[in-house]
């Protein structure tokens, strides 16, 4: 063979290796920029994994948090609404002790107020049965040296008695603590239940009830609301 024949080999020769050289150089190349890239994706996808993990541990550990939270607060709601509860119960208990003690106290008043009625009238008659008493002292000397003296009942009148002309009269004796006057108006003139009004200088200034009679005189029961003055003794009382 030829020199020049063999030298163009040998030339083609050389650059086919070049050839595979250079791809296999491109190759290597290539397959290591693929494993950087596979190797930082891999990187990238575990950071990534890394933050979802530390978020999602910490979004488990703030719901841990709120759930004990919650939990705290629903046994301090539970401790409050039976603390509330007996509370309740003791204020029940406390209203119907109070209103209890409140119908034994409107009792006890309705008690007091008959106690008041029944003392002013026994009041009443212990004045006029002490008038009776002062009349029958002035009668007794008038009658000394006669025969035995027929000493007057004291009687009180119930009901209306008819055919009675209106009649003055005047005060003779007030007690304030029990709201009551005695007036020199007997059972010939007043009954039982009449009110009288009494006057001072022709104006009327008070009314009064009558409660007790007797022959001489009467008690009466003022009544507060038609009175404009103060009552005195010497006051003049008409039968209304």
């Amino acid at each position: 063979m030829k020199p020049w024949l063999k030298a163009k080999e040998w030339l083609k020769g050389q650059q086919w290796l070049r050839k595979r050289q250079t791809w296999a150089i491109v190759g290597f190349v290539a397959l290591a920029l693929l494993a950087v890239g596979f190797a930082f994706a891999r990187q990238i996808e575990h950071r990534k994994r890394l933050a979802t993990e530390h978020k999602l541990s910490q979004t488990i550990q703030a719901k841990q948090l709120v759930e004990a939270k919650l939990s705290a607060e629903q046994g301090r709601s539970q401790k409050l609404s039976e603390a509330l509860e007996v509370k309740t119960k003791e204020v029940n208990q406390v209203v119907s002790r109070l209103e209890a003690e409140a119908r034994a106290v409107e009792t006890l008043q309705g008690r007091l107020a008959q106690m008041e009625g029944q003392i002013s009238q026994l009041q009443a008659e212990l004045v006029l049965s002490s008038r009776a008493r002062e009349e029958l002292a002035q009668r007794m000397p008038a009658q000394a040296g006669g025969g035995p003296t027929e000493l007057e009942k004291i009687q009180v009148m119930v009901g209306p008695l008819g055919g009675l002309n209106e009649a003055s009269g005047k005060i003779i004796q007030i007690n304030p603590d029990w709201q009551f006057v005695v007036v020199d108006l007997g059972w010939h003139t007043v009954n039982i239940g009449d009110v009288l009004g009494i006057y001072r200088r022709d104006q009327l200034i008070a009314k009064v009830k009558v409660e007790r009679v007797q022959e001489q005189v009467a008690a009466a029961s003022i009544l507060p609301e038609y009175r404009t003055a103060e009552i005195a003794v010497n006051d003049r009382v008409t039968v209304l």
